[in-house]
């Protein structure tokens, strides 16, 4: 995947999870204002038939109002057949003054005790909402009113409204995700023209620049080797021109390489890792001697790579290098490869200064260089780890760090095994 392609990926992503989370809110607020109301509006409608079933209440010609000849007609009479289906669905529920069911009416089961406060229950099974409230008249407690409603209609309506609710943001994501994916995409062009003709003029440079870079190190070349009649001070000179011509070698072949890895692959064959890493090692093992760094290689013999050849030589010397510059003389370092799930691993270790966990992220930066404790190990441009992940991505790998300040850092590469070949029978 292109870094154009990467950028386009990450900003559909982003702009479609900022949507998702305000889309999400705002279901969520709507889901939880439509609830609410249709609770508010059970209860209401409860306390209205209970002002009724009190609104009813009769003295049976009791002119002295005795609390125990009280008694709400709406319970205790009949009804026309048209309210009394409606309240068979429902249960009312009249208790006298000493607690005492007195009379009901309704269909709908109360398992739960009287309560004597005013206020509503919920009933699990079935589902329901009960309404209690003590009735008095002039200061006496003349019972108390119980009316309860099923609540089927309600979670009815209330898983209705999930449905809609979910269907409507899965879908409403899936057309705006569509719709921002066109609208970045389109935005993402002057970007693709923009890398595609920066990575051209790299590579157009880098070209260029290789054959006055090779021409300044073959003069210098040249001049130390004939250095017997040269004074000091000269050859010091010609000394310098060669180290810097071979560091903007070093720089414009990974500029060139930088350049070219996101263009499609054209080869890649199964390679051998152990032959690769034991040519690595023997170009890496003269600047590892210079600082007394011991390299230790733990690599099985058969694995195979499916990659360009060229490309594990430069992952493989990269990470060995990488290693090296940044340890301490006297110090370690360990080469393993694995297997695991079709791919190979290749883990380096080293015992160098390591880097800050806040820097983690920036290792592989083009040009990025820690503080001066790892500049100071290091002679490079900060191009190598850049270098490494460009070429393992291409290939369908991936590359991750471990590290610590003052203890080392571990790499971590996985690379496409290649498949192994069944011997004729």
């Amino acid at each position: 995947m292109s870094t154009s392609d990467r950028v386009e990926l990450r900003l559909t992503l982003l702009n479609a999870a900022i949507f998702a989370v305000v889309l999400t809110t705002f279901a969520v607020c709507v889901f939880a204002v439509v609830v609410d109301r249709l609770n508010q509006d059970t209860k209401s409608d409860l306390r209205q038939l209970a002002d009724a079933v009190i609104a009813s209440i009769d003295f049976d010609e009791d002119l002295s109002r005795n609390p125990a000849s009280a008694k709400p007609d709406l319970i205790a009479s009949a009804m026309p057949d048209s309210s009394a289906k409606l309240l068979n669905t429902l249960k009312l529920q009249w208790f006298n003054y000493n607690g005492k069911l007195d009379v009901e009416k309704g269909s709908f089961f109360i398992g739960s005790d009287l309560r004597t406060e005013e206020g509503f229950q919920l009933q699990k099974q079935p589902r329901g909402m009960i309404f209690t409230k003590p009735v008095s008249d002039g200061g006496k407690l003349l019972g108390y009113v119980r009316v309860a409603q099923p609540l089927d209609k309600l979670d009815r309506t209330v898983a209705d409204l999930t449905l809609g609710l979910v269907l409507g943001t899965v879908a409403a994501l899936f057309v705006s995700g569509a719709g921002v994916f066109l609208i970045v995409r389109q935005s993402i062009l002057p970007l693709r023209r923009n890398m595609q003709l920066l990575r051209q003029f790299t590579c157009d440079a880098s070209h260029e620049l290789r054959s006055p870079i090779t021409a300044i190190r073959s003069n210098s070349n040249v001049a130390l080797k004939y250095a017997a009649g040269m004074r000091a001070g000269d050859k010091e000179k010609f000394e310098m021109i060669d180290n810097a011509g071979s560091q903007m070698q070093r720089l414009v072949e990974g500029l060139l390489v930088l350049s070219q890895a996101d263009k499609p692959l054209y080869q890649s064959s199964p390679v051998n890792l152990h032959d690769v890493v034991q040519e690595a090692y023997r170009n890496v093992a003269p600047l590892a001697k210079l600082k007394d760094i011991d390299i230790s290689l733990d690599i099985s013999l058969d694995l195979q790579v499916l990659i360009c050849p060229d490309d594990l030589r430069r992952i493989v010397t990269n990470l060995l290098e990488n290693a090296v510059r940044y340890s301490d003389a006297g110090g370690k370092v360990i080469v393993r490869t694995e297997t695991a799930k079709g791919y190979v691993v290749i883990k380096v270790e080293d015992t160098g200064v390591g880097i800050a966990t806040e820097d983690l992220d920036k290792v592989f930066d083009r040009f990025w260089r820690a503080d001066k404790t790892r500049t100071n190990h290091s002679d490079g441009q900060g191009l190598g780890l850049a270098i490494t992940k460009a070429l393992v991505q291409r290939h369908g790998g991936s590359i991750s760090l471990k590290s610590e300040i003052g203890k080392g850092s571990t790499l971590t590469v996985f690379l496409r095994s290649a498949p192994v070949a069944q011997p004729l029978s």
